[in-house]
């Protein structure tokens, strides 16, 4: 039989790349440079890099070790946690590991030149953004019963501040 392997089944639809498969649960990440917008998807343990203007693909990372569970933009840079690591990206290849965590992260934030991520046990690190492994600072929130971080943001309006959310 034609177009059939030994185990019988037909090959004529066997994966060779994903079509159509722009992003998953991760939250997108959105930059304008000028005139030109950019917008970067996560696609598990890679990432995917558009122009918005005609949303054609630029970039497509190499896959990383564990899947990635934060993304961000800053400057010329994609910035990626997965697993314990934060890792810093430039035109989808990797530039530097910014620093780790004892446990995976699940928020990242990017704050003036800072890198903020919290991990599962609730542990805060900040780090300089250009400075890999140059860590400025470690914060325990509490325990997980007490204060399950959820949520991290900076308001425009606040100086120097992080908000962070419980459930």
């Amino acid at each position: 039989m034609v177009g059939t392997s030994s185990a019988g089944k037909s090959q004529i639809f066997h994966p060779y790349r994903a079509l159509g498969y722009v992003t998953n649960h991760v939250p997108f990440a959105l930059q304008t440079k000028t005139n030109t917008h950019f917008i970067t998807t996560c696609i598990g343990d890679a990432f995917q890099q558009y122009g918005a203007a005609k949303m054609n693909l630029l970039f497509v990372s190499p896959p990383l070790q564990e899947p990635i569970t934060c993304i961000d933009m800053v400057k010329d840079y994609v910035m990626t946690a997965s697993g314990c690591r934060v890792i810093a990206w430039k035109r989808g290849k990797q530039v530097r590991c910014i620093g780790t965590h004892k446990h995976n992260i699940q928020l990242m934030l990017l704050f003036g030149g800072m890198v903020i991520t919290c991990d599962d046990s609730g542990e805060i690190v900040m780090w300089d953004d250009e400075k890999s492994n140059e860590e400025l600072g470690r914060v325990e929130v509490g325990s997980q019963e007490q204060f399950n971080t959820t949520a991290m943001m900076h308001p425009a309006t606040y100086l120097n501040k992080v908000l962070l959310g419980s459930r």
